[in-house]
């Protein structure tokens, strides 16, 4: 059988140019996997830091709450001894009323008492206040942490968005 030479030349002429493009095809396919892989870590990065930053916002939701109620708990015990002062007078003033009635003796003696536990209560209010003070403090210092946390959070989280822009803009 004889090779029919101009049959080969057109073979050659129509699949010669799309067999010397193959290896140019197989490579790009390669690289489109390779961005694909590419851009896939880059999301399972961006979720995980997305994670973190909600993880920190919930813990600081929760410390922010437990200083809430521990403000709550001091505010209660601030209150409850206000009443007590408040009883305390009270029933100073009426021991003070009946006392007066009597020889002037024990009137001198009864102002001596309720001097004293006006003096007690004096120094309770100024705990109290000392106390308040101090809670607030803490709670500010805690609050300041925590804002501290979540900027450096948002910075984290903008340099993560950046990245992804940047290697979305890189990969097309």
């Amino acid at each position: 059988m004889a090779v029919d030479l101009g049959a080969l030349r057109k073979f050659q002429d129509l699949w010669g140019p799309v067999l010397e493009a193959l290896p140019a095809v197989m490579d790009s396919v390669a690289k489109q996997a390779d961005m694909d892989r590419a851009l896939a870590q880059a999301k399972r990065d961006y979720d995980k830091a997305k994670a973190e930053v909600q993880a920190v916002y919930d813990e600081a939701d929760r410390r922010l709450s437990v200083a809430n109620e521990a403000l709550s708990v001091l505010a209660d015990k601030q209150q409850k001894a206000q009443e007590a002062l408040d009883a305390a007078v009270v029933a100073a003033d009426a021991r003070a009323r009946a006392v007066e009635q009597e020889a002037d003796a024990r009137v001198r003696s009864a102002q001596d008492r309720v001097l004293a536990a006006e003096q007690r209560a004096g120094e309770a209010d100024a705990q109290a206040l000392k106390r308040t003070q101090e809670a607030a403090e803490a709670h500010a210092r805690e609050v300041a942490v925590f804002e501290a946390e979540i900027k450096a959070l948002e910075d984290r989280r903008a340099k993560a968005e950046k990245a992804i822009e940047a290697l979305k803009a890189k990969f097309g």
